[in-house]
């Protein structure tokens, strides 16, 4: 999952952001009524066609922009993708391991079942210190499945 760190032209989150903001201002601002699920609909539906006519660069700075105008209006799912691009470099983020945590915390604080896997992953690799470093991580882990989250129980069958 970290083949995207490999890249030499990833830029840190808020650059992207600025940029995208800039690039997308009139994108952005045709979806003045949507809610903030709608708009983490639009980004994660295979179908989707907003980008369609983008270059590869510009579809991650549009999908950037999308996200943080999603989290704006309350996306908990957005604020998660936000720290999965941190942690995994999606979208021509760098990465940025305690930008990931704090945004993948917040997700799971508002009940994202992936932020929860995300974080224990993170725990169980060492990305994130704690002194209860397995603990945490097999607390989150366990939370994640009890919830129903297919990834998370198949790590916790796993176990």
């Amino acid at each position: 999952n970290f083949r995207n760190c490999e890249s030499e032209d990833l830029r840190p989150l808020e650059e992207a952001l600025a940029v995208g903001r800039l690039q997308f201002k009139h994108d952005l601002s045709e979806r003045a009524d949507d809610s903030g699920e709608a708009i983490f609909s639009e980004i994660i539906d295979p179908d989707r066609s907003f980008d369609e006519d983008l270059d590869i660069e510009d579809s991650g700075l549009m999908i950037l922009a999308m996200l943080e105008l999603a989290v704006e209006r309350g996306s908990h799912d957005s604020t998660m993708e936000l720290g999965v691009s941190q942690l995994y470099c999606y979208h021509g983020v760098e990465q940025d391991l305690e930008g990931a945590r704090e945004k993948l915390q917040l997700a799971a604080d508002e009940g994202v079942s992936l932020a929860k896997y995300s974080l224990a992953l993170m725990y169980a690799s060492g990305m994130i210190a704690s002194e209860n470093q397995d603990q945490s991580g097999k607390a989150l882990l366990e939370t994640c499945a009890a919830e129903g989250e297919p990834a998370c129980v198949d790590l916790v069958g796993w176990q």
